[in-house]
């Protein structure tokens, strides 16, 4: 038995999420019978994590266990052969039979894009968010600083995640511009449904005065879904980067 790792890229607008769902085309369906066909295996890949739809990944990591004696290197170029366009395989490599994608991850950096043309341009319609009114960036700037820390992000967290530990710890998060676009990068082991999303939308709030911005601690403690701001569109979300001590 060998393990496979796999740095995949893919166009998260194209998708009905990365996870595999019945009658849906989802980014692990794909590459799970572009597996098939290549190794005439049932192979049930293991994921870094699980992007929502909509949701787009430049490197998400995955790996996969296989009795194929095909070259790591060469499920690259098989894999993007049978592949759909708005998926590629990036990297191809073997690795130790422990290694797990997930479990062995220690760092993932989420990017989300936010336009603040009052028209945005509709080429980018399916990969940025789009926020037309005044924001007070600098006042952002600040408040974003109370997401940083290991605590509790219940009031950050989606719908439908059942029993989930809500405790994450952020290790950064930054607010930049770049044209007119405003950069949200925040980097953390791992995050709980939503919640990048909905810590950018009470971002937002505070930024357009809804919320003050002394006020996201208070929402932060108050494990309250509903105190906090609303969930953005996926389609400013990246997936950028997934880190490991070790391979």
């Amino acid at each position: 038995m060998r393990n496979i790792k796999l740095t995949v890229s893919y166009d998260g607008s194209l998708f009905f999420g990365f996870q595999k769902q019945v009658g849906f085309v989802t980014v692990q369906g794909e590459i799970e019978k572009a597996l098939k066909k290549i190794t005439n295996e049932n192979i049930n890949i293991i994921s870094a994590g699980r992007t929502d739809r909509g949701v787009h990944s430049l490197r998400h990591v995955i790996n996969f266990y296989t009795k194929s004696t095909i070259s790591a290197y060469k499920f690259k170029t098989a894999l993007n052969h049978f592949l759909q366009e708005g998926v590629r395989v990036l990297d191809s490599e073997e690795v130790s039979l422990k290694f797990h994608s997930r479990f062995d991850a220690v760092m993932k950096t989420y990017k989300y894009i936010l336009n603040l043309d009052v028209v945005m341009d509709p080429i980018y319609l399916k990969y940025k968010g789009n926020f037309p009114y005044p924001l007070d960036i600098e006042k952002m700037k600040r408040a974003c600083k109370y997401f940083i820390g290991k605590k509790s992000f219940k009031s950050f967290m989606g719908p439908r995640s059942g029993n989930t530990n809500p405790v994450r710890e952020i290790k950064s998060f930054e607010i930049y511009k770049e044209n007119n676009d405003l950069i949200f990068l925040v980097k953390a082991q791992s995050f709980v449904r939503n919640q990048i999303r909905i810590m950018v939308g009470t971002l937002v709030d505070i930024g357009r005065g809804a919320i003050d911005e002394k006020e996201l601690l208070e929402i932060l403690n108050s494990e309250d879904r509903t105190k906090a701001g609303v969930t953005l569109s996926p389609n400013g979300l990246y997936l950028m980067e997934i880190l490991y001590e070790k391979v």
